[in-house]
């Protein structure tokens, strides 16, 4: 039975971890989660070597297919992680001839549009029927 289970855990297969195993993850998940904001603050200043980028995707992804050590709820934390680390896949090269936009011009846009007033025609506006 013993070697069944050294065999499944060598080969990443779900078994029941232990509370020893469970509290190393537990610590490392923590140390990781920590780890991780200094790496999305040097990538949000584009700081961030690809080479060490690169390293951090697939550690993340190896631990959110770990199910034998990580629990599930682990599990997310780094699948959440390395979705916030990968950003948005929308292409930036639109915008414009020589025009380097931040990633957050979109949503200041955004901004000044619902605060910006519109002149709306009278037929168009909805009112009450009842008269004062």
């Amino acid at each position: 039975k013993d070697a069944r289970e050294a065999d499944a855990i060598a080969s990443g297969q779900s078994t029941v971890p232990t509370r020893t195993t469970q509290k190393k993850a537990s610590k490392f998940i923590a140390d990781l989660k920590s780890m991780m904001e200094g790496i999305f603050d040097d990538d949000e200043d584009d700081n961030l070597p690809s080479s060490e980028k690169a390293i951090c995707q697939k550690l993340l992804l190896t631990i959110s297919l770990k199910n034998g050590i990580f629990s599930d709820e682990q599990r997310t934390v780094a699948r959440l992680m390395l979705k916030r680390l990968e950003g948005d896949r929308r292409r930036r090269c639109r915008e414009g001839e020589g025009t380097s936009r931040s990633r957050y011009a979109a949503k200041a846009s955004r901004e000044e549009t619902r605060n910006s007033t519109t002149v709306i025609r009278d037929e168009l506006l909805i009112q009450s029927s009842k008269k004062p």
